[in-house]
């Protein structure tokens, strides 16, 4: 952690943002990247399988829209060939009602539609204040104006109507970023800690983005009372910390961070305080995870990873005093400019492998297709798609499609990590009825460095079954067979099976049929 050093925050094409972080050896890795919309080329034709039936797991994993899926049909095709089910993107208020009282939904109308029609279910987050709402588009209205209030309510109680098969909705991304930036539309800005808030009303930021909660709540509800529906607390970072408040310890000591630690604290201490004898603040919380960050909160909570912080933030809740909600990852991802095409995949399957087994009703890749390489810096240097800037598939797209195939079905059951038959091995076992799978990989670093610890290079290790025969399957959908006593076998033991695991997590059914 001593080689970390926060270099520095810069914008990015549109509505993007990106911390980067300076390694000891001089390698510039993006510490985090928003969700936002990237430029639209021309997308090539490109056939696509049909669909998987999201069941089990699968129903965890998703990826975000990023502006292209939403646009183009061949995108949809692709993004519908995955076989994930969820999908984050956002609608604007302020092209919803750019008048008060006044709708258009032709933006949600394109946006929405074209995403349930490719078969995901869309994860929408509702940002973009219009300037007549607010006097930032990222952070609050003013609450104490009933008229305002009014009106974000029947903006919310309209989409849920309108799009009644929506299952999730929330309300902006990160919104515990403490600064306002013009460019910052379709992010949140309620992190400021003064006392009179951003819109200098007296009340504090987080205060209002409960009250907006509550309101966005009772709104969704009533209008739309389906128990498949549910309004979840729009994304925290909290991560990149702005110096104010930095937490021991942390990466950088929060140089050129811009997200108020004690957001979160103070926002379920506000809900417990001001506890609601109807209705609910949210039916879930969600959070942004990069993995170059999963180190320090490995230190404070168990788990690898998006695990160890997942658990931070059900302590955050529980010590708060109020119900653990369920819990979203709705951005995490890796850049393959830096990790090279198969070092992003394989950091896509260990993250949403550690996701699934961290139990999150969702896992967010983040993005969709690469930025551009004409986009100006840092955006250009952006890859963090599971297609390229031409909407060609990488391996990370392979494999994120192969996990969906894989463990179409089955659900997670029980973690083998580190147990006699799995010395320095991560593994995870999944069952669908009599049917066994494991994901393995092996957890003996031989280099760790300032990188997302996913790709750290590992030493070879064993993994042991008890099995007749075992179908293999690498993250790139490489199958093998291995049977009992065969020369791949590396335990000539009847009934049991060993192979070799490295730092590539391998999918592998015992006993296929």
């Amino acid at each position: 952690m001593n080689a970390w050093k926060i270099l520095v925050r810069s914008l990015q094409i549109g509505l993007g943002l990106s911390a980067l972080v300076v390694l000891a050896s001089g390698s510039v890795f993006p510490a985090r990247a928003l969700a936002r919309t990237a430029p639209r080329p021309s997308l090539q034709n490109e056939n696509a399988r049909p669909a998987a039936v999201p069941l089990g797991v699968v129903t965890v994993l998703g990826i975000d829209d990023g502006g292209v899926i939403s646009d183009k049909p061949e995108a949809q095709q692709l993004a519908g060939a995955v076989g994930v089910k969820w999908v984050r993107t956002a609608v604007s208020w302020a092209a919803i009602e750019p008048t008060q009282g006044v709708y258009d939904f032709t933006s949600s109308d394109k946006t929405l539609n074209n995403l349930l029609n490719a078969g995901l279910s869309p994860i929408v987050y509702v940002a973009d204040n219009p300037a007549w709402a607010a006097n930032t588009a990222c952070g609050p209205i003013d609450t104490k104006d009933a008229g305002k209030l009014d009106s974000f309510k029947n903006l919310l109680s309209a989409l849920a109507a309108r799009y009644p098969t929506i299952e999730a909705w929330s309300l902006y991304n990160e919104v515990d970023e403490m600064f306002v930036r013009v460019d910052n539309r379709y992010g949140g800005c309620f992190g400021d800690p003064s006392k009179g808030g951003v819109n200098k009303n007296k009340v504090r930021d987080y205060v209002e983005y409960a009250i907006l909660l509550k309101t966005a709540w009772e709104a969704i509800h009533t209008a739309n009372p389906s128990p498949n529906v549910k309004l979840l607390m729009g994304s925290m970072a909290y991560d990149s910390f702005a110096p104010k408040d930095c937490p021991p310890l942390y990466p950088g000591g929060c140089v050129g961070g811009a997200f108020y630690y004690k957001f979160a604290p103070n926002l379920f201490a506000y809900m417990k305080k001001h506890k609601l004898t109807t209705g609910k603040y949210m039916d879930g919380v969600t959070f942004n995870y990069y993995d170059i960050y999963g180190r320090y909160w490995e230190k404070y909570a168990p788990g690898h990873g998006i695990q160890a912080k997942t658990n931070i933030m059900r302590q955050l809740i529980k010590s708060a005093g109020i119900p653990v909600a369920p819990l979203y990852v709705t951005e995490t991802g890796n850049n393959s400019y830096y990790l090279g095409l198969p070092g992003q995949a394989r950091c896509l399957e260990i993250m949403m492998v550690r996701g699934i087994t961290a139990k999150l009703k969702g896992v967010v890749w983040w993005t969709f297709r690469d930025y551009l390489d004409s986009s100006p810096p840092p955006s250009n240097t952006n890859k963090y798609g599971i297609v390229d800037q031409n909407l060609q598939p990488k391996p990370s797209y392979t494999t994120l499609q192969t996990l969906a195939t894989e463990l179409n079905g089955f659900k997670f059951k029980k973690s083998f990590s580190g147990t006699p038959g799995f010395a320095d091995v991560e593994a995870y076992r999944f069952k669908n009825g009599k049917q066994l799978k494991f994901v393995v990989w092996s957890s003996k670093i031989q280099t760790a460095s300032p990188a997302p610890e996913c790709s750290w290079a590992r030493a070879t290790r064993v993994a042991t079954f008890n099995a007749t025969k075992l179908r293999v399957v690498t993250f790139l959908n490489k199958v093998k067979n291995v049977k009992d006593n065969a020369k791949k076998d590396l335990d000539k033991r009847p009934g049991i099976i060993a192979i070799n695991v490295t730092g590539s997590a391998l999918i592998v059914e015992i006993n296929p049929q």
